[in-house]
């Protein structure tokens, strides 16, 4: 997926050296991705849906996992 990226302002006291935090830019979002397909196997998730994150949004991590096809019996 593409990165997304958040800003915010921070200001510093030029006496004591605070730090002051401003808010986080807009929530992004992540479009959804649909799961490849491989021949003989089956997708769990067919799709990880949209997810909209923010600044204080922490990683996200999806796990897809493919069960092989049972064979199929043909007969004439």
């Amino acid at each position: 997926a593409k990165p997304v990226e958040f800003t915010r302002q921070v200001s510093t006291d030029a006496v004591t050296g605070e730090k002051t935090y401003g808010a986080w830019s807009a929530d992004q979002s992540f479009d959804a991705v649909t799961s490849p397909e491989l021949k003989g196997y089956t997708a769990d998730k067919a799709q990880i849906d949209k997810q909209t994150v923010n600044g204080d949004s922490k990683d996200l991590a999806f796990t897809v996992t493919y069960t092989k096809n049972a064979p199929t019996i043909t007969t004439e």
